[in-house]
C-alpha cells in the first residue's frame, strides 16, 4: 500500500485520487471473490480453543504468578534482543497465536513475526492495567504506545486492548488471542487506507 501511494502522489490531484478510488474498488472486488475470512477466523480460534488443553495451575499459586510476570515481562519489552532471547521461553512449541492482524501456529512462527515487528517500529512499549482469570484463561488488559516512519510522520500512536492467554501445566503460551481494534490503531493511520476507512465509516 505504501508503494501504491506513493506512485498516485506524483500524479496529478484528480488523477492520483481516481487511482485512489479505483484501488479501493479493486480490493473490495477481489474480497467479493475470497471465502468468508471473518468466519474463518472465528472457526480457527475455536479450534485452538478446543486443542488448548486445560492448565493445572492453581489459582494464586506461585507457578501462576511466574506465568503472568514472563507474559507482562515479555510483551512489555518488544524490542529485537528480548524477542530473540525470550521468546521461546514464554511460548509453547505449538503455541496459537492471533493478534488480529495474522493468525500463527509454532513458537517459531511467533518468534520471527514479532522480530518483523520490532524492526518495523522506532519505539513500542506496553503497560498493563489489569490481568484476570476466568476458568482456564487469563485476560490482560493493556495500553500500548508505538511509533513507526511510515505512520502519523513517526508520531507516537496510543491504542487499547485484550489479550486471552492460555497457560501450559509449565506455564508457558498454548493460545495467546488478542481483541484490539486494528483499525484504529493501525489502519487509520496509514496514508492511503486512512481514506478508505474513513469513508466507509461515514456511511455506517
Amino acid at each position: 500500500m505504501p508503494v501504491f501511494h506513493s506512485f498516485t502522489a506524483s500524479l496529478p490531484w484528480s488523477i492520483g485520487l481516481s487511482m485512489t478510488i479505483l484501488g479501493a474498488l479493486v480490493l473490495l472486488l477481489v474480497s467479493c471473490q475470497t471465502p468468508n475470512q471473518s468466519v474463518m477466523r472465528v472457526a480457527d480460534f475455536q479450534r485452538a480453543i478446543a486443542e488448548a488443553k486445560a492448565t493445572a495451575i492453581p489459582k494464586g499459586s506461585p507457578e501462576e504468578d511466574a506465568a503472568i510476570a514472563r507474559v507482562t515481562a515479555f510483551l512489555s519489552d518488544l524490542s529485537p534482543a528480548n524477542v530473540a532471547a525470550t521468546t521461546k521461553e514464554v511460548y509453547a512449541e505449538d503455541a496459537y497465536f492471533n493478534d488480529t492482524l495474522k493468525t500463527l501456529r509454532g513458537v517459531e512462527a511467533i518468534e520471527k513475526y514479532l522480530l518483523e515487528t520490532a524492526h518495523t517500529v522506532t519505539s513500542i512499549s506496553v503497560e498493563f492495567d489489569d490481568v484476570a482469570r476466568s476458568g482456564q484463561d487469563h485476560y490482560f488488559r493493556w495500553r500500548m504506545d508505538f511509533q513507526a516512519p511510515k505512520l502519523r510522520k513517526g508520531e507516537t500512536i496510543r491504542t487499547i486492548g485484550i489479550t486471552q492467554i492460555r497457560f501450559n501445566n509449565e506455564g508457558k503460551v498454548v493460545l495467546h488471542q488478542d481483541f484490539w481494534d486494528s483499525t484504529a490503531g493501525l489502519f487509520e493511520h496509514l496514508p492511503v487506507t486512512n481514506q478508505i476507512v474513513n469513508a466507509v465509516k461515514k456511511r455506517l
